[in-house]
């Protein structure tokens, strides 16, 4: 067992049976028909007594009868996706899902169901070699979404996601012929530096590597990616560069345009996109 925080002298150790960022109805709802109880730990304990609508980044015209039957709507078009086999399909469901609740305009971004429609919205992508729109949606993933869900840098699935964002880097620094062409969204003309991006996030990757057990994806890949950017192999940026705080804003200004446009497109969805 891998801790994610300081555990104290005769603390009790705690896991959760579900994913523990589920809303609290839905949590009790997945406890009682799985294990048959009614979960009292702190954090469903303090969710009881919470406002329903406390999750809301503002006000909103819809009430809230309203706003819980899309969150459904939305989860109903989750799971309906996970189990579409069809090409296209997927996409359509996961972007028409995202559009409900996004046009909301008070949805927080880490509020299920919209991290979990995010995610498997970046799998679609990646399904139907739509490799730049990946990125933009990887992205939001990692610098908006994952450091709130999952603040420990270390948490296993937060690490998997960066995993996803560096081999997908990867892929896009070294695309296969006639790629480009078949491609939804610009990523030139944002002019973000990817190679920036990949190494930064390697680097991180690799320092939260040193707070889980020994393993074979933490000492020999991991460890082989960021010596690439130790010794510059392939055009790593070096430690230096990726240590310049003037370098770092002028790279996330440029990410930053990208993430507000492809979050604003969530709320301008179209059918045939």
């Amino acid at each position: 067992m891998i801790p994610l925080r300081q555990i104290e002298k005769g603390e009790e150790i705690l896991i959760s049976y579900i994913d523990a960022n589920l809303p609290y109805a839905n949590r009790q709802e997945e406890l009682h028909q799985r294990y048959f109880f009614t979960c009292q730990c702190s954090k469903c304990l303090k969710d009881s007594t919470a406002p329903k609508g406390g999750f809301l980044d503002g006000p909103t015209p819809l009430d809230l009868h309203d706003i819980h039957e899309l969150e459904g709507r939305a989860a109903e078009l989750l799971k309906s996706a996970e189990s579409d086999t069809s090409l296209t399909g997927p996409v359509q469901k996961l972007k028409y899902a995202l559009y409900l609740i996004q046009n909301t305009a008070v949805w927080p971004l880490h509020r299920y169901p919209s991290p979990a429609l995010r995610h498997q919205l970046i799998l679609a992508y990646l399904d139907s070699s739509q490799f730049n729109l990946a990125y933009a949606h990887a992205a939001v993933q990692h610098f908006r979404i994952d450091p709130e869900l999952m603040p420990q840098s270390h948490h296993p699935i937060r690490m998997v996601h960066d995993w996803v964002f560096v081999r997908l880097m990867d892929h896009i620094l070294n695309p296969q012929k006639n790629e480009w062409a078949s491609q939804k969204w610009d990523l030139v003309s944002y002019k973000v530096d990817i190679s920036f991006w990949r190494s930064y996030v390697i680097r991180d990757l690799y320092k939260s590597a040193q707070k889980v057990p020994y393993s074979q994806f933490t000492a020999g890949t991991l460890h082989s990616k960021h010596e690439q950017i130790r010794h510059r192999y392939y055009g790593y940026p070096d430690e230096l560069e990726l240590n310049n705080k003037e370098k770092y804003e002028k790279e996330y200004a440029l990410m930053e345009k990208m993430m507000d446009d492809v979050l604003e497109a969530d709320r301008a969805w179209q059918a045939a996109t």
